[in-house]
C-alpha cells in the first residue's frame, strides 16, 4: 500500500507543474535494430540525456515511442515503450527545450548544432567539403545495484565506467576517429578483476578513418559498418568508394571473440559489398549487397550472401528486407559449396491516411546473443517467444495525440508442441490536456506450448521546469502460467526514473524498478553520472 500511495503521489508532482512549449523537434536515424533496441544516429547527441522519450512522427503528430538508454557522442540504443514497427532510415525525433535564460554563447553553440544537422541531411554526401576538427564525446559513471529478500547474495552492485569520443577531421587533417569502451565489474568480483583486466573490458568501436577524398574513405580498428551491420563488429580494415549512386566496399579484419567480445586473430574474415541509393519523385530506394567469409582458427566456418532492401517508392508503402543465404557447408569433416537460404525478415507498411497504417511482417533470424542485457526474466521470456514468427499489427490516431495500436503475432517450429500466440494492444495521449503529461497503457498476452499468460501496465513521462527535469513513472503487472507443471509467475512491477543536467553538460540519472511477488521482492537502481564534451 505504501508503494502504492508513493507512486499515486509522484506522479501528481507532475500535475502541479506547467510546461513551457518552447522546443524543437531534432530527428535522428534508425541504423540497426535487434529484439532488445532500436540504434540510432544523430548528428550529435549533445541534447539527448539517458531516459529521454524518442517519438514517432505520425503527420503532425508526435508518439512517444522510444525511451533512451544507452548514448554516445553520435548513436544512441534505445528500448520500445509501445508495439511499433522500426526499419532501417526511419525517423525518430527527440523533442530538444530552449530555455530563455541562455547565454548567448550556449544559444551560438544550439544554433550551430543544428546547422550542421540541416547539412547532413540536405547535403548530398559528394559535395561535402572537408570540415574544421569538431571533437566531442562523454564519459560516465554508472552503479547497478540489486537488492532482493531471498537468496543467501542479497545485495549486488555493478560499476560501469564508459568513454564514448570522437573527432572529425582532427586538427583540419584528414582523420577522423571514433570510439565506445566500457569498463564494467561487480563488486564481489574486483579481485579477480585485478588479475585480468582485460575480462572487464568491452570494446564496442574504436576506429580511425582517413578521407583521400570525397570518394574514398579508409578505416582501421573495431567498427560496426552500417551497409552490412548484421555482420557486426569488424576488426581490420574497412574500405568505401563512392561513383555517383553507388557505394562500394570491402573488410579484411577479423570477428570478435564469441565468449569476451576480446580480439581473435583465429576468427579471420573479409568480404565485399555494393550499395545502391536511389531517388525517383522525392521517393527513395537503397539496395545493400555484400558477400562475406568466415573462419575459425583459419578454416573455412561461413561463407554467405547478405541483401538488404529498402524502398518507398510505392505511394503510402514502405518496404524493407534483409536476408542472407549460405553458401557452403561442411559435413563429417569435408566443405563443400552449397547455397542454403538461412536468414529472413521482410516487413511491409502500408499508410493509406496519416491516421492510420498497416503492418505486417516475418521474422526468420537467427536468436539473438546479448553481451550486455538489463532484461528482467518476463521481459526476456516475452522477446523470446515472440521475435520470429509472422506478425500483423496497426496503429489509428482517431484524433490529435491519442493513438492506439492493436498486434497479433503467430509463430509455429519444428519440435514445437502447439503454435505460439501473441496479442498486443496500447494506447497513448501524448498530451493530456491542462497537465501536458503523456501517458501509455500496454496489454500483451502470450499463449505457447509452455507458458499461458500475459502483461499489462501503464506508464507516464512529463518534462517539467522548461524541460530541464525529465520524470517518468509507471506500473506493470505479470501474470504467466506454466503449463507443464502448472506453476505461476505473478509479479506487481513499480518503477520511476528521473533524469536532468546538473550543471553546464553534466547530466544525472536515476531509475528505480522494483518487482514483488507473494513471497519474494527484487528492487533494481540505476544510477548514472555523465559528462559530454
Amino acid at each position: 500500500m505504501n508503494k502504492i500511495l508513493f507512486l499515486i503521489s509522484f506522479v501528481l508532482i507532475f500535475i502541479k507543474v506547467d510546461a513551457q512549449e518552447g522546443y524543437d523537434w531534432i530527428p535522428g536515424k534508425v541504423t540497426y535494430f535487434s529484439s532488445q533496441y532500436v540504434y540510432l544516429k544523430f548528428d550529435n547527441t549533445s541534447f539527448i540525456n539517458q531516459n529521454d522519450t524518442l517519438y514517432k512522427k505520425d503527420g503532425q503528430t508526435f508518439t512517444p515511442a522510444l525511451i533512451a538508454k544507452f548514448i554516445s557522442s553520435r548513436s544512441c540504443a534505445a528500448e520500445k515503450i509501445i508495439e511499433i514497427d522500426v526499419n532501417v532510415d526511419d525517423d525518430f525525433f527527440v523533442k530538444f527545450y530552449k530555455r530563455n535564460d541562455l547565454a548567448e554563447t550556449d544559444k551560438d553553440s544550439i544554433k550551430n548544432t543544428e546547422d550542421r544537422i540541416i547539412e547532413k541531411i540536405t547535403t548530398p554526401r559528394k559535395q561535402l567539403t572537408r570540415k574544421r576538427s569538431d571533437i566531442d564525446g562523454r564519459v560516465s559513471v554508472s552503479s547497478y545495484s540489486t537488492i532482493n529478500n531471498y537468496s543467501n547474495s542479497k545485495y549486488d552492485q555493478r560499476w560501469r565506467y564508459l568513454i564514448a569520443l570522437n573527432g572529425d577531421n582532427v586538427s583540419g587533417s584528414k582523420f577522423s576517429f571514433d570510439s565506445y569502451i566500457r569498463f564494467s565489474y561487480r563488486n564481489k568480483e574486483w579481485q579477480d578483476v585485478k588479475s585480468n583486466f582485460g575480462d572487464a573490458l568491452r570494446i564496442y568501436n574504436l576506429s580511425l578513418s582517413y578521407d583521400f577524398n570525397t570518394e574514398n574513405k579508409l578505416y582501421f580498428g573495431r567498427r560496426i559498418n552500417p551497409n552490412i551491420a548484421n555482420i557486426g563488429s569488424i576488426d581490420g580494415i574497412q574500405y568505401e568508394h563512392r561513383s555517383k549512386n553507388y557505394l562500394f566496399g570491402g573488410v579484411v579484419g577479423s570477428r570478435p571473440n564469441y565468449s569476451d567480445y576480446g580480439y581473435n586473430i583465429k576468427m579471420f574474415q573479409y568480404g565485399v559489398f555494393v550499395s545502391r541509393e536511389d531517388t525517383v519523385s522525392n521517393k527513395f530506394m537503397k539496395n545493400n549487397l555484400a558477400v562475406m567469409e568466415q573462419t575459425n582458427n583459419f578454416n573455412t566456418d561461413r561463407r554467405f550472401l547478405y541483401f538488404q532492401h529498402n524502398n518507398n517508392i510505392i505511394n503510402n508503402i514502405h518496404l524493407f528486407l534483409s536476408s542472407e543465404f549460405d553458401l557452403y557447408e561442411k559435413r563429417n569433416g569435408v566443405g563443400k559449396s552449397k547455397v542454403k537460404f538461412t536468414s529472413l525478415y521482410l516487413s511491409v507498411r502500408y499508410s493509406p491516411e496519416r491516421w492510420l497504417s498497416f503492418t505486417t511482417s516475418y521474422d526468420a533470424r537467427k536468436n539473438v546473443i546479448y553481451y550486455e542485457t538489463y532484461q528482467s526474466y518476463a521481459d526476456s521470456l516475452l522477446d523470446a517467444e515472440t521475435r520470429q514468427g509472422l506478425r500483423f499489427r496497426t496503429n489509428v490516431r482517431p484524433f490529435k495525440y491519442f493513438t492506439v495500436g492493436a498486434s497479433f503475432g503467430y509463430r509455429f517450429q519444428s519440435g514445437d508442441r502447439s503454435s505460439t500466440r501473441n496479442y498486443g494492444l496500447y494506447t497513448t495521449y501524448s498530451r493530456i490536456p491542462y497537465v501536458d503529461l503523456s501517458s501509455t497503457v500496454n496489454l500483451n498476452f502470450l499463449q505457447t506450448s509452455y507458458v499461458d499468460g500475459g502483461t499489462y501496465g501503464i506508464r507516464f513521462n512529463k518534462y517539467i521546469f522548461d524541460g530541464m527535469l525529465n520524470v517518468g513513472s509507471g506500473y506493470r503487472r505479470v501474470d504467466y502460467t506454466f503449463t507443464k507443471t502448472n506453476q505461476k509467475l505473478a509479479q506487481n512491477i513499480f518503477f520511476f526514473d528521473i533524469g536532468s543536467e546538473l550543471i553546464y553538460k553534466i547530466y544525472f540519472s536515476l531509475n528505480y524498478e522494483g518487482t514483488f511477488e507473494e513471497a519474494r521482492s527484487f528492487n533494481r537502481y540505476y544510477l548514472n553520472i555523465s559528462k559530454r564534451f
